[in-house]
């Protein structure tokens, strides 16, 4: 393996997770981490995240399904230690993994393998919560509005708190692990942190998959379905964005118009072919850093941070296409070319706009003339593929 503990840059914080797999999984009737998620294992979603997260050792605790666990794994991407007392609970597996994991590093994760879906995004927010704290602190992530976004789904977090729930993984600073190996009390690790409540960071997040673990066959099948979707935010994950990124109502009331008519014009190029619910989110999120300069990129890299580098993709070349757009890239740009304000003109309407506003500037002018011709050119070809003209719900 590449990352030992040994390793560790001296320089900046280093960090080690512990990932729990050592339970019977009774209720689920077999190995939990070798159950698979659209192609991986439930291990390996785990690991990849700590891993692309940069966390540099993680320690894979094993105990009634060795075997299976060890199989289910990532190659080289971790380390095993077994727990010999796995059947006396989970604290068992807990101080098992604190005693071989990271003892070189700054910082322990430590996380169920049966909550699978977290976001590389997450463990690093909480790793930069931890390196901005001097005191020693533990962080827990926490989704805001987390009954609204949970809606019709079962979500069970590490603790609640009002509309604040705290969910996997927890973060605690290495100089805790021989307290917590030598925690005699009842109730384990939860009542060990509860002892530490002034000492817990919340880090907000928008990933749900701090919430969502597996106990069950149906909780699986859940999941499954949820991670189909998982790249589009929910209205109330769009509503906090904007307002955590400040943006102003004016430029919100731009993007749901814009987002009106890609939605429309997506719909002429048929569901099939588009999606929509994508679509929708990227127009809606597309100028969220509109007062910073480079605002497509700085757009981009806030929403890659918080968890959704899908529609990041579509923000960063909304100004500028690449040579391989998708149809959905196509269609958030000519509809962003469309509106002006939550005014929606032809793009011969626009052009002469444009003309007018950059007449005593050549340079800004071509530029923008070029960005018109792109957005004729989508226009002809969305028409060609779909025999209407995208803006025939809208002028005569």
């Amino acid at each position: 393996m590449k990352n030992k503990p040994s390793d560790y840059a001296k320089n900046e914080p280093s960090f080690a997770a512990v990932l729990l797999a050592a339970g019977y999984a009774s209720r689920f009737g077999r190995c939990k981490a070798a159950a698979t998620i659209e192609g991986l294992s439930i291990l390996t979603r785990c690991v990849e995240a700590f891993r692309r997260g940069g966390v540099q050792d993680v320690v894979v605790v094993t105990g009634a399904w060795e075997d299976e666990v060890r199989s289910a794994a990532p190659r080289g991407s971790c380390r095993f230690v077994r727990n010999p007392r796995f059947d006396s609970g989970m604290f068992s597996s807990v101080r098992a993994g604190l005693d071989a994991a990271g003892h070189g590093c700054d910082g322990v994760f430590i996380h169920p393998v049966d909550v699978p879906l977290i976001l590389p995004s997450t463990v690093r927010k909480l790793t930069r919560a931890f390196t901005g704290e001097k005191a020693e602190k533990w962080f827990v992530p926490t989704l805001e509005n987390a009954h609204e976004n949970m809606e019709g789904r079962r979500a069970e977090g590490y603790m609640t708190d009002g509309h604040v729930m705290g969910g996997h993984p927890i973060l605690i600073p290495r100089s805790w692990k021989k307290s917590i190996k030598n925690w005699t009390g009842e109730g384990g690790l939860r009542n060990f942190l509860a002892l530490h409540e002034k000492e817990r960071v919340r880090v907000p997040v928008f990933d749900e998959g701090v919430l969502l673990d597996v106990d069950t066959p149906e909780d699986l099948d859940r999941l499954i379905r949820w991670s189909r979707r998982r790249h589009v935010p929910r209205r109330s994950t769009i509503e906090s964005l904007l307002e955590l990124a400040k943006t102003p109502q004016r430029v919100v009331s731009h993007q749901r118009r814009v987002a009106e008519v890609a939605s429309r014009v997506g719909q002429l190029c048929g569901r099939a072919s588009v999606d929509l619910d994508l679509l929708n989110a990227a127009a809606e999120l597309h100028d969220i850093l509109k007062t910073e300069s480079a605002h497509a990129k700085k757009g981009a890299d806030f929403l890659e941070e918080n968890g959704f580098p899908e529609v990041a993709e579509l923000v960063r070349v909304h100004t500028d296409l690449s040579p391989k757009a998708t149809i959905e890239a196509e269609i958030l740009y000519l509809a962003d070319k469309y509106v002006n304000g939550t005014e929606v003109h032809s793009l011969r309407e626009r052009e002469q706009r444009v003309r007018q506003r950059f007449a005593d500037n050549r340079e800004a002018l071509e530029t923008a003339l070029y960005r018109m011709k792109v957005a004729i050119d989508i226009e002809k070809h969305l028409e060609k593929l779909t025999g209407v003209h995208p803006l025939l719900q809208y002028v005569t």
